[in-house]
């Protein structure tokens, strides 16, 4: 198998797909200002909507890769009037999934400490710090509080390859994404609590105060394989 990844003779990930056959998953809709949203974009993708997602993860059986934690901000958006959806935030916690995810499809990845904790029936408290803290939620079940999500794939992410001399050798193109076989195992709505904070190199405070829309927690599992190229950034 030709390696996709440095060193040579013992790389830090295999090449895809990789297989999730189990996750946790903390999903937070709220709403924040056109401007807000426009900010966290690349030029070449337009909002849809004020709302956006914030999400924590507990990936807990995958193939190809160890178990880790994510964390991060998705904003629904269209591609020359493709709707789908940008990662504009991404927090995760083991070095191989934060190095394939920006070298193969452009997530704008970095390691922090994400949490999510467990309690009875179904609370779930998450945070994620980086140099400080960054994101927190706390979720209570609620049937009577379930929302209606926006579309969030494919994915669109600029993938930027720095040049090895100087910025002018440097590429950016604009990678879609999809997950296939993705299937949601158990879903239970409810209410959650989100607060955002400014970090070093990281404004998610300029989303807030979110005000917050609705919550699921959920349990799944999808496929993560190569995307393509949808054009230029």
């Amino acid at each position: 198998m030709t390696a996709i990844s440095g060193p040579e003779h013992d790389p830090l990930y295999p090449p895809p797909p990789y297989v999730y056959r189990d996750y946790r998953r903390l999903g937070v809709l709220a709403a924040a200002s056109p401007d807000a949203l426009r900010a966290v974009l690349p030029a070449a993708l337009e909002p849809v909507g004020e709302v956006f997602e914030v999400f924590f993860m507990d990936v807990l059986d995958v193939s190809g890769l160890r178990p880790y934690r994510e964390a991060g901000v998705v904003v629904p958006c269209a591609y020359r009037g493709e709707a789908g959806a940008h990662v504009a935030y991404e927090y995760v916690t083991t070095d191989d999934a934060l190095t394939v995810g920006r070298e193969i499809w452009g997530y704008p990845k970095k390691l922090a400490d994400v949490r999510l904790d467990y309690g009875d029936p179904d609370r779930v408290r998450a945070s994620c710090d980086r140099l400080g803290p960054l994101m927190a939620a706390e979720f209570t079940p609620a049937a009577d509080a379930d929302v209606a999500y926006p579309q969030l794939s494919p994915r669109f992410q600029v993938r930027r390859s720095p040049g090895p001399a100087d910025a002018n050798t440097a590429g950016a193109v604009m990678v879609r994404n999809v997950l296939p076989d993705a299937a949601t195992t158990r879903r239970v709505a409810g209410r959650a609590e989100l607060k955002l904070t400014d970090g070093a190199g990281d404004r998610l405070g300029a989303l807030g105060p979110p005000r917050v829309l609705g919550a699921e927690f959920t349990h799944g599992r999808f496929v993560l394989d190569y995307g393509h190229v949808a054009g230029p950034v």
